[in-house]
C-alpha cells in the first residue's frame, strides 16, 4: 500500500494475527499460508517477512537458548519443506550487538545489521555462515 503496488501484485501481509510459532497449530498456520501463496504465475519460492521474532515467539525468552532452539528449528524446516525464504526482524540490543540467545545467531544462514547514519543513508553489515 505504501509502495502503491498494483492490486494483482503477488503480495499477501498478516499483521497483528497473533501468530505463535512456538506451537504446532502455529507452525501449521504458518506452512498453510506460505503454500497459500504458491500459485504457478509466482516463479521462484516465497519469500516470508516476519517483524519481529519476539511477536511470534510467544511466551518465550529471547535471551534463552533452551526456549529459541525449538521455533528456530521448525522456521528451518518450513523453509525447507516449502522452499521459502525466511526473513525475521530481530533488533540488536544497547550496543548494537545481536539481541538474545546466541542460538538465534547461529541458526541464521545470513545476518544483515542495518544501521541509519543520515537520514537517507543506511549502512548493512553482512555476516554469512
Amino acid at each position: 500500500i505504501g509502495h502503491d503496488a498494483a492490486d494483482g501484485a503477488p503480495i499477501t501481509a498478516l499483521s497483528y494475527a497473533g501468530l505463535n510459532i512456538t506451537t504446532d497449530d502455529g507452525i501449521d498456520i504458518l506452512r498453510r499460508l506460505i503454500e497459500h501463496r504458491r500459485t504457478p504465475s509466482i516463479d521462484g519460492a516465497p519469500v516470508l517477512f516476519i517483524d519481529t521474532l519476539a511477536d511470534v515467539c510467544v511466551g518465550m525468552k529471547l535471551v534463552s537458548p533452551d526456549d529459541m532452539i525449538a521455533p528456530l528449528q521448525a522456521l528451518r524446516r518450513i523453509s525447507s519443506e516449502t522452499r521459502a525464504m525466511i526473513v525475521f526482524v530481530h533488533h540488536a540490543n544497547k550496543l548494537g550487538a545481536y539481541l538474545g540467545a546466541t542460538t538465534i545467531s547461529g541458526k541464521c544462514d545470513l545476518l544483515i545489521g542495518v544501521n541509519p547514519k543520515s537520514p537517507t543513508v543506511m549502512e548493512f553489515k553482512i555476516r554469512v555462515k
